[in-house]
């Protein structure tokens, strides 16, 4: 006989379902259009009302979706921000770059990929550069010295903060690039603002200096003018980022300790006792100072060799004067007193006076 089993009732258990995140991205975009809707209405007068729109609209440009919706709205606001910008554009570089990073992040990271990371171009630029010289001119390539100036920039991070670095690792850096890259690039007359920043405004300069409307007086040679720019550009930048050391340096070693500098007489007078810091810093500035002005000295004795290489040094240097200005005065031999110093626009003034009659004549 079949027995029956009698089972205890059980009562239906509720399963609760798990609460669905929301996107923070909708709500940082309700945060900003509130925000700024106050900021219009009130004329745009309001500092509070524009600090408060201006941390919103930060606070968006950081969030980053977590849904396809979430994505879909970023994108769509992306888009109508850009056809404002079709006129009057209040946004700056850096917002945008902001902008640009969420979605990217928000994209790839929906769809499994790996994180973005920033690609070499400087290096990619240099690769190029090595193949069209090897390629494309009727001479033989230092294939040693094009190797040696590739790899500075393969072990370089040129994202790098440099603010990060030590003393050590900066000088050691610039000691490189001079030896390894500037070297490169002098011997073959090339663009380092091209190369390392993306800048073709020089090799486009350089270029049509060669042409026939530039009224060259030597069609097969580049103008040395361009050269010389570039040389003090570089020397520039490299004497400030040194200036910029020296207050952190100076925060940290005692004076005392600090007593190695230039002499009267120009030269370097090294004190055993200092910090082997400061020791090592002052013998970098000297050297980088001693290149900087004898690039400012090849931009007095270099005589451009085309029209655009006359505008280029004109234009140079007012940038120059408008910002650190020229350090040194000149004895010119043409001058009415050759022993007088004279300033660095009338020493290049002369030059291109005698350029511009040569063509004129």
């Amino acid at each position: 006989m079949n027995s029956i089993v009698a089972l205890p009732i059980v009562s239906a258990i509720p399963v609760v379902a798990p609460a669905v995140a929301v996107d923070p991205i909708f709500a940082a975009l309700d945060a900003h259009r509130r925000a700024f809707a106050e900021l219009v209405a009130d004329g745009g007068s309001s500092k509070e009302l524009a600090d408060r729109s201006r941390a919103a609209q930060k606070r968006l440009l950081r969030t980053r979706p977590t849904t396809p919706a979430g994505l879909a709205a970023l994108t769509t606001w992306a888009r109508e921000e850009a056809n404002k910008m079709l006129g009057n554009s209040h946004w700056l570089d850096h917002d945008l770059c902001d902008l640009a990073a969420t979605i990217d992040d928000a994209a790839r990271g929906m769809s499994g990929l790996q994180p973005w990371s920033p690609p070499n171009a400087p290096l990619l630029r240099a690769e190029e550069m090595v193949s069209a010289i090897r390629e494309g001119v009727d001479l033989e390539l230092d294939e040693q010295a094009a190797e040696v100036m590739l790899e500075y920039f393969r072990s370089r991070d040129m994202w790098a903060d440099e603010s990060h670095m030590s003393d050590h690792e900066l000088e050691d850096d610039l000691k490189r690039f001079y030896s390894q890259v500037l070297s490169f690039a002098d011997r073959y007359n090339q663009s380092l603002d091209w190369v390392v920043r993306g800048d073709p405004s020089t090799m486009i300069c350089s270029l049509a200096a060669q042409s026939a409307g530039a009224h060259e007086a030597c069609v097969n040679e580049p103008d040395p003018i361009f050269a010389a720019i570039e040389r003090h550009k570089l020397a520039v930048a490299q004497y400030n980022r040194l200036c910029d050391q020296q207050d952190d340096l100076e925060d940290k070693i005692p004076r005392e300790k600090r007593q190695t500098g230039e002499h009267e007489d120009g030269q370097l007078v090294i004190v055993e006792t200092d910090d082997p810091r400061w020791v090592a810093f002052q013998q970098g500035m000297d050297e980088v100072t001693d290149a900087e002005i004898q690039a400012e000295c090849d931009l007095v004795n270099v005589v451009p060799t085309s029209i655009a290489g006359v505008i280029a040094v004109l234009e140079y240097g007012d940038e120059i004067e408008e910002t650190i200005g020229f350090r040194e005065v000149y004895r010119y031999p043409a001058a009415p007193d050759p022993k007088r110093g004279y300033s660095w626009h009338y020493c290049v003034s002369r030059n291109l006076a005698g350029y511009l009659r040569s063509i004129g004549a």
